[in-house]
């Protein structure tokens, strides 16, 4: 699904396959299907449901530790 691909791309990713890795605080699988919830059936992005999906995996990312934290502050930055 286009949510899969852009959380593939957002984790830098090569596979889509790899969005199904667990880790240990947090399922990716969990947020691809609220990015994927956030696609209207015509095609068009509900922005709303995409920023709350959004904000809720840089907090996750956050959680990683400060190799991502440092990444999740900058790109916050730069919105």
């Amino acid at each position: 699904s286009v949510a899969t691909m852009l959380v593939a791309t957002m984790l830098g990713l090569r596979s889509t396959d790899e969005v199904a890795l667990t880790g240990p605080k947090v399922e990716l699988r969990k947020f691809a299907r609220r990015f994927s919830s956030s696609v209207k059936v015509n095609g068009d992005i509900d922005v709303r449901r995409f920023v709350s999906a959004g904000e809720e995996f840089s907090h996750a990312v956050e959680r990683f530790g400060d190799f991502t934290r440092r990444g999740v502050v900058d790109a916050r930055k730069n919105l």
